[in-house]
């Protein structure tokens, strides 16, 4: 990640600024009145539980 090998390199890299506002902007997505309509295709829905390494079935969704 970050173009690092090491994880303690790669974590040296993170703003926390960033961080912060990245999580601040998602809640408002999340939260949007619009969003309460939003559907995930199963296909889509597949091709993100690989990207998570997620099985079906499993108790980490």
């Amino acid at each position: 990640m970050f173009g690092c090998e090491a994880r303690e390199e790669a974590a040296g890299k993170i703003d926390p600024e960033i961080l912060v506002e990245t999580s601040r902007r998602l809640w408002l997505i999340t939260l949007c009145e619009q969003q309460e309509r939003l559907v995930i295709a199963k296909e889509h829905m597949g091709e993100l539980m690989k990207f998570m390494h997620v099985s079906k079935g499993s108790d980490d969704v």
